[in-house]
């Protein structure tokens, strides 16, 4: 029987190189680093434009009402409801918007000058003067008003004050969009008339007559428009 000798039990030299191969791990490939991007920085998205649209739009009205704050601080003020007489003049503010030339009137039999009520009593218009023009804004047409501080008045021809009959053009009252309209506030000097006991009024044409008790009816010498009323 052979002799197995030494040379013979060695291992071949590949077969341990191999082996401490295999004990290694596995190297990593580098990585190699990404080209520079030719695209430049990101545009503002569309959610960021909308959001300085909307944070823009609060400036611009937060200073416009700042601005009518400032106006109103500034304006003169309504003069005292137990300084009018009749006969004399006076500065007063009213509130309205465009709805009110076709909305408000007056009921009574009674004449101021050549000013009268739209309607002679609660069911009968006041009769149309043949002469008359077909539409001059309620120059003689009586109508009744609250001033800022709430008092009642009578007045003809607002609607005819030049920036006043241009605010109607702007802002026709018609198609139902009378809760859309913006109300303003309109500094006007009128002369006294008279003082009418029980003044039958309506604000709207489908609200019941009431009687306001005493109003004084005026007569406009000019108009103007102060600022938007915020509500």
């Amino acid at each position: 029987m052979a002799v197995e000798t030494k040379a013979q039990r060695k291992k071949p030299a590949g077969s341990a190189s191999k082996g401490k191969a295999a004990g290694k791990a596995p190297s990593k490939a580098t990585k190699k680093p990404k080209p520079p991007s030719d695209e430049g920085e990101p545009v503002l998205s569309g959610r960021m434009v909308i959001a300085l649209a909307l944070a823009l739009a609060m400036i611009v009205i937060t200073q416009q009402r700042n601005l009518g704050q400032a106006i109103t601080k500034t304006a003169p003020r309504t003069t005292e409801r137990a300084a009018w007489r009749v006969g004399e003049t006076a500065n007063i503010h009213l509130t309205v918007v465009t709805a009110d030339y076709s909305q408000m009137a007056c009921s009574d039999s009674r004449q101021a000058g050549q000013s009268h009520c739209e309607y002679k009593n609660e069911r009968e218009p006041w009769p149309q003067n043949p002469e008359s023009p077909v539409d001059d804004n309620k120059l003689h047409i009586l109508q009744p008003y609250r001033t800022t501080d709430r008092n009642l008045l009578l007045l003809p021809g607002l609607w005819a004050q030049p920036e006043v009959a241009m605010r109607v053009h702007n802002e026709p009252p018609h198609g139902g969009n009378s809760k859309n309209l913006a109300r303003f506030v309109v500094d006007c000097e009128i002369k006294f008339l008279e003082e009418w006991q029980n003044a039958v009024v309506r604000w709207k044409p489908s609200e019941r007559w009431s009687n306001q008790g005493k109003a004084m009816v005026g007569q406009i010498i000019s108009c103007h428009i102060l600022e938007d009323q915020q509500s």
